[in-house]
């Protein structure tokens, strides 16, 4: 071995240990890195009340197969619209409403099904015109249950103008 190659070889061996390193972590499966996504869709139903459904997702949205939302609203309240936030959800989101809660009560019921794996889930669900909201935790392909109360109003709060 010769003392005139030992640059030339010192600068292969540095590229070739770079080159490594940046083609694993480029070939890292997704599932190994931390990313999430959030759905929230806006529920304006025919009764001036309107419901906020976050639901975050320990994974990337290419991830997410669906996101099932159901309401469970007083009888006699109908959805005038609803407004989907879009972005990678915008095909994967369903929403239904059935009319079996108690008077100014609402549960929203969400599921989420994912391609790959298993990730953790909150779901925050937020009845915005009085300021009141509840979350609860768990996993996809669970169905996660959140009930929030109109009466529920804190003191001190004021109401939105719409």
């Amino acid at each position: 071995m010769s003392d005139r190659n030992l640059p030339a070889r010192s600068v292969t061996i540095i590229s070739l240990l770079f080159l490594a390193l940046f083609v694993v972590a480029d070939w890292s499966p997704a599932e190994a890195r931390f990313s999430s996504c959030a759905t929230d869709p806006l529920v304006f139903l025919s009764n001036g009340d309107w419901v906020q459904i976050t639901a975050k997702v320990s994974t990337d949205a290419s991830n997410v197969k669906a996101v099932s939302y159901a309401l469970h609203a007083p009888p006699g309240v109908g959805v005038v619209r609803i407004v989907y936030t879009g972005g990678p959800f915008a095909e994967k989101e369903t929403f239904a409403l059935y009319n079996d809660a108690a008077l100014n009560r609402y549960t929203t019921d969400t599921v989420v099904d994912t391609w790959v794996g298993q990730a953790t889930v909150t779901v925050t669900t937020a009845l915005r015109v009085y300021q009141v909201s509840a979350s609860v935790s768990g996993y996809t392909q669970q169905h996660l249950r959140v009930t929030v109360d109109r009466n529920a109003v804190r003191s001190g709060w004021s109401l939105p103008h719409p």
